[in-house]
């Protein structure tokens, strides 16, 4: 730390917390070797076989649609290839668009009924197609 000249360890933390905003870990890395490769090596791996609540095997072979639980990240973890592996997983994930393009017409959204954890119900302006016009993934918007 240059300012108060002392040399420290440099460290990053990537914080997982749950649907509620609460922590549920911390992985701390001696250096940072990106968002995409702390999800892959230290925070997934984790997730599933500590994760509370997931689906049962047999819950997802019966239905292609659930995932195992669901991602909410910035656009560091902006990244088609990343995006079929998690697929293949079975994780859903919620980011968004590293390079973005034009705006989407305002005619393509609308107002739906969103139920929250906590069990309210709340009503979002919503758009239920991708930017190319084909239908979004289900995949990808469990919930």
């Amino acid at each position: 730390m240059a300012r108060e000249r002392l040399c420290l360890r440099g460290t990053t933390d990537y914080w997982v917390n749950a649907m509620d905003g609460q922590p549920f870990f911390v992985v701390t890395q001696p250096v940072d070797p990106g968002m995409l490769n702390v999800l892959r090596q230290s925070i997934i791996p984790r997730l599933k076989t500590e994760l509370p609540g997931q689906p049962s095997a047999a819950e997802l072979e019966a239905d292609p649609y659930l995932s195992r639980f669901t991602l909410v990240c910035d656009r560091a973890v902006y990244s088609p290839e990343f995006f079929a592996e998690a697929k293949a997983e079975r994780i859903a994930l919620l980011t968004y668009h590293k390079f973005p393009g034009p705006d989407w017409a305002v005619e393509e959204f609308a107002q739906r009924e969103v139920k929250l954890v906590s069990g309210e119900m709340v009503k979002l302006v919503l758009a239920p197609t991708s930017k190319s016009g084909k239908p979004a993934d289900p995949q990808f918007r469990r919930g």
